[in-house]
């Protein structure tokens, strides 16, 4: 894929999501907390649709709006464009990744680590807003936010307005990986790097039972030959029966 197509594919991106920000403030309620890197020239609030989101009327999670594959997919064409920093974070996005792009492009952002305190107030924020909703019409909690949105319409802006910043709202948590700065992710803190094949694996104690095995070799022939003259030392007489012969009838 070329760069301009690859810049066309993050552009609907953006524009996407930022027309269906009125759609899901009327369906989830307000947006949660920012987390993470967020731009301090920051235009607009959108949810991150990487991260999974939670419904506060029902208490459950809905997974990201993309998957992992097509998450993967929208990085890839990002490098290829030079946009990467126009990407919200998540899983195929790491935040170190971000911040150089985002360093790259000339961007000034701040870091929001949402502590446990932090995130049990939003808690209870997003309870009072949920009982304000049950008690009352959710049209007129956010009106004011929705008509700010109408504002902001794609089609009555300029063409560059997708690529204004955006601050993404969703607590991302990133996991920690052993050699995931070297590359070296599958073996990093391994006693070993490849556990090999059965026969390299037992490959050592084979040897040393053969090794043993040949230097006795000799003496367990002599003991084998000795137990059959001690037994029969004439095996070609016929053997003497102790048993008296039986008639057949």
């Amino acid at each position: 894929m070329s760069a301009s197509s690859a810049a066309h594919v993050i552009k609907n991106f953006r524009i996407h999501e930022i027309n269906g920000l009125r759609s899901h403030l009327l369906r989830f309620g307000p947006l949660p907390p920012a987390s993470g890197v967020v731009p301090l020239n920051a235009e607009l609030s959108l949810p991150n649709p990487f991260l999974p989101m939670k419904d506060i009327r029902k208490g459950s999670w809905i997974p990201p709006k993309y998957s992992l594959r097509r998450q993967a997919e929208l990085v890839k064409q990002a490098k290829e464009a030079g946009l990467l920093h126009l990407l919200p974070p998540g899983p195929k996005n790491p935040m170190s990744q971000l911040k150089e792009e985002l360093t790259k492009a000339g961007v000034k952002f701040t870091e929001h680590n949402e502590s446990l305190k932090k995130e049990e107030d939003s808690e209870s924020i997003l309870s009072t807003e949920l009982s304000s909703i049950n008690g009352a019409n959710e049209g007129e909690l956010f009106t004011a936010k929705l008509e700010s949105i109408e504002q902001e319409e794609v089609a009555d802006v300029e063409d560059n307005f997708w690529k204004s910043p955006i601050a993404w709202h969703g607590e991302f948590k990133e996991k920690s990986v052993a050699g995931a700065e070297l590359g070296i992710r599958l073996y990093a803190g391994k006693t070993r790097m490849f556990k090999g094949h059965k026969w390299e694996r037992v490959k050592e104690s084979r040897e040393k039972r053969q090794a043993v095995l040949l230097r006795d070799m000799d003496a367990r022939i002599e003991r084998y030959k000795s137990w059959y003259k001690k037994r029969r030392p004439n095996p070609l007489r016929p053997p003497k029966t102790v048993k008296s012969p039986k008639l057949p009838f």
